[in-house]
């Protein structure tokens, strides 16, 4: 269970969590602070971050990159992020990203910035 107190979420707060139908990516709107199981953890202005869930108020998912991207169901507040512009749009589907256990990535983005197809690519074909 996680502990409020030390950067968690509440168990009713978990019930409470809906899938999204597909992981979206996108983008913080100024200094935040997410909120994880063990942790919390700060994001300057326009970091990219992939979300899974929400519930009312919250989404839930991780960073993109670094230690932030490996702490999975980071709690941020809905008003801490928005949804990627078209130019943001167009150059992370241009982007190839390097996912543990998959390899190196290149990913279709929906204009809502849903991850809607996913290529990957063995790194000696680079």
């Amino acid at each position: 269970m996680s502990n409020p107190e030390m950067g968690g979420y509440s168990p009713e707060q978990e019930d409470s969590k809906t899938e999204l139908p597909h992981p979206k990516f996108m983008m913080t709107t100024g200094e935040t602070t997410s909120s994880h199981k063990f942790t919390n953890v700060n994001y300057k202005e326009g970091e990219l971050v992939i979300i899974y869930k929400e519930d009312q108020d919250n989404y839930y998912g991780r960073g993109s990159v670094g230690f932030e991207g490996n702490l999975i169901d980071q709690q941020f507040s809905k008003q801490s992020l928005r949804e990627l512009t078209s130019k943001e749009l167009d150059d992370l589907n241009k982007k190839r990203f390097n996912e543990p256990q998959i390899g190196i990535i290149q990913q279709k983005l929906s204009p809502t910035g849903e991850i809607i197809e996913i290529e990957s690519k063995d790194a000696s074909e680079e």
